[in-house]
């Protein structure tokens, strides 16, 4: 592992080439998502907080949770569904 690796143990040869471990990190840039793949999703989490708060004898603070993830996006998805300005 990269991380346990202290900078006096690389060889001598390797000094001034040494990088930082994030440096070695690579990451895809995913597409942007489009208005319907947003649509998608959170008709996807709204079914899924929808079961959650079907759910009998969960804890009162869950309960609120999820009501108030749900309350947000449910008005996230409405928005989407306005035409731009």
């Amino acid at each position: 592992m990269i991380n346990s690796i202290h900078i006096s143990q690389i060889p001598a040869q390797w000094e001034g080439r040494s990088t930082y471990s994030n440096d070695l990190l690579y990451t895809i840039k995913e597409p942007m998502m489009t208005s319907q793949d947003c649509r998608d999703y959170l008709g996807r989490k709204i079914k899924q907080l929808q079961g959650k708060l079907s759910i009998e004898g969960a804890a009162p603070g869950h309960q609120r949770r999820w009501r108030n993830q749900l309350e947000v996006y449910e008005a996230i998805l409405k928005y989407l569904y306005l035409h731009k300005l």
